[in-house]
């Protein structure tokens, strides 16, 4: 038999079996189709993940604490060192030589509640950024939610910031302030401390797995961040005039609530916190929507 012969004979064959097919599939009830795709992530599937993964964040926290204060002499004194040197420097200069405003508070315990605030939204925004990249080749090698990454950068400051803010409470007794109901108000401005830091490491992260300039981007906007913040100075020099689009920048509203309940200062801080709640919640939202729209590119770029 030749080659022709026997591929007629197979095609043949192959149509006899085609048309048995289709004979018996219409003898068959009418049957639904079912199409099976990946499930999809949307936003409760992710802080449903995250809640899974609560663990692997907490040891990326203790990862990068040690890391930090491995080999070093001082250790965690560290984060008491930096703002109380800090502290000195802004007396010395805007407290004694440019006689900054500070509501009848005593300059250092003034710009100190403020330099606690700066520090850890700089030192959290700083680490999320770099944090993906950083991470690059554990994505690699294994599974676990993007998310917990930003997220634990943005988490490890808080110790530093809780170190540092331990250290205040003891300064205040000394320079003679005295607690008062304001301050049961407190976890407010902290939580959109931490909003806000992460609203923007969630952007600066993603980012910056795409885009490497982010890398010298970020540090540049801190700096002009950092003054035109009421850091070193009191909102109440700002014009009145001005007070509104002065507070569209977010650490107006936590910087001065932060003092408004702990130093009992007299700056009116109701609209600068809600325009803060406003920008903290949006940033957080749509960091939360970019990053997840993002990730699923991360493994290109890393």
């Amino acid at each position: 038999m030749t080659p022709l012969n026997t591929l007629l004979e197979k095609s043949a064959e192959e149509r006899k079996v085609a048309t048995t097919a289709v004979a018996r599939a219409q003898t068959l009830p009418h049957l639904k189709v079912v199409e099976i795709s990946p499930a999809k992530y949307n936003i409760r599937t992710h802080i449903e993940e995250l809640w899974e993964y609560r663990e692997l964040i907490c040891n990326f926290v203790i990862r990068d604490l040690t890391t930090r204060y491995k080999q070093t002499i001082l250790g965690v004194a560290w984060a008491v060192i930096q703002p109380v040197f800090m502290m000195i420097v802004f007396t010395i200069f805007f407290g004694k030589f440019m006689h900054a405003q500070t509501e009848n508070c005593p300059y250092p315990i003034f710009a100190l509640a403020a330099l606690l605030v700066w520090q850890y939204i700089s030192n959290a925004v700083s680490r999320a950024t770099n944090s993906l990249l950083g991470a690059g080749g554990l994505m690699k090698k294994v599974y676990f939610p993007k998310l917990t990454v930003p997220i634990a950068s943005v988490a490890t400051p808080m110790v530093d910031f809780c170190i540092g803010f331990s250290l205040f409470l003891l300064m205040m007794p000394f320079f003679g302030i005295v607690p008062t109901a304001r301050i049961l108000l407190l976890p407010i401005y902290f939580g959109l401390m931490v909003a806000t830091a992460l609203g923007i490491g969630l952007w600066t992260s993603a980012l910056h797995v795409k885009y490497r300039d982010i890398f010298h981007i970020v540090p540049f906007l801190l700096q002009l961040w950092f003054f035109a913040s009421p850091v070193a100075y009191s909102s109440t020099i700002v014009p009145a005039h001005l007070q509104t689009l002065f507070a569209l920048n977010p650490l107006v509203g936590i910087i001065e609530g932060t003092r408004w309940c702990l130093l009992d200062t007299t700056s009116q801080v109701l609209v600068p916190t809600l325009i803060a709640a406003g920008i903290a919640l949006s940033l957080v939202a749509s960091g939360f929507w970019y990053f997840m729209s993002a990730e699923d590119a991360f493994a290109d770029y890393v």
